[in-house]
């Protein structure tokens, strides 16, 4: 889950952060901690937006599914 701050960060010429380029950030880094992906998403949108202040709050949740099986007795 995410706000729309982090999807509609801008750059300094205006361009949004987007949704895709968020994906693939997930995507390239799924197998790493959970906090070390969020470190990494926040990092890169810092770096996209570059000396603009966030306008909107940027808030970003994670969760991970676990493909165990649950037995039940």
């Amino acid at each position: 889950m995410f706000t729309d701050g982090v999807t509609e960060a801008p750059a300094p010429d205006g361009d949004e952060f987007g949704s895709p380029r968020l994906a693939d950030l997930l995507r390239a880094h799924r197998d790493q901690p959970l906090e070390e992906i969020i470190e990494t998403v926040l990092d890169a949108v810092a770096q996209w937006s570059g000396p603009i202040d966030a306008y909107d709050d940027v808030t970003l949740v994670l969760a991970r599914v676990s493909s165990r099986r649950l037995r039940t007795s």
